[in-house]
């Protein structure tokens, strides 16, 4: 669709000045600041916070899909992007963040976040997974929609980041669902993910 100039596609101008247009000081330093919680080092962090709690707790194969969930994300993003080349809607000087397509940002905590909700969920009572579920796609979608309001990627770019993170998200889940996986300690890991997204 973005090479073909979908209607989607076309849409990015209208849907991006739009939002130029509502900007004012104290909304911008709010959505800079969920941006920046799905900065790489912010998911670095968490992914590794997140690892060391399955190592601690001997879940090696747990463990090995977090680091997955983010590594192949990472690794598909930027081979999209300098396949594809769609410059940013606002020019960026480094030659590896030129470009806007998929957006890494989203594709990235989809795919972190969405994996570690499908860790969690089938250890807590039914009710919970559906508050589980509800924060991760809002936190998701607070921060593509970040990246759209502050100009650093168009709407398909971060329609395209949610959707491939979270296909890899539920391949990886149902991947780790198949073998019969042992508990990782929701809390725990929660917790660790939590503190370290916190700090």
């Amino acid at each position: 669709d973005v090479l073909a100039g979908d209607p989607l596609v076309r849409a990015n101008e209208a849907v991006f000045h739009f939002l130029q247009s509502l900007r004012t000081v104290w909304v911008d330093r709010a959505l800079v600041a969920v941006t920046e919680l799905g900065d790489p080092t912010v998911v670095v962090a968490v992914t590794l916070a997140a690892i060391l709690w399955l190592l601690w707790r001997r879940r090696w194969r747990s463990a090995a899909h977090v680091a997955a969930a983010v590594a192949a994300t990472s690794v598909f993003t930027l081979l999209m992007k300098l396949t594809l080349r769609v410059p940013r809607p606002y020019g960026v000087g480094s030659a590896l963040r030129a470009f806007a397509f998929p957006s890494g940002h989203c594709a990235a905590n989809a795919a972190l976040y969405g994996l570690l909700a499908i860790m969690v969920s089938w250890e807590v009572a039914p009710r919970w997974r559906v508050a589980m579920a509800a924060l991760v796609t809002l936190f998701i979608a607070a921060i593509a929609f970040s990246r759209v309001y502050l100009g650093a990627h168009w709407l398909s770019d971060v329609l395209a980041g949610v959707a491939f993170g979270t296909a890899w998200a539920a391949t990886l889940g149902i991947a780790y669902l198949r073998r019969g996986p042992r508990p990782v300690g929701a809390r725990g890991l929660c917790a660790a993910a939590g503190l370290a997204l916190l700090v």
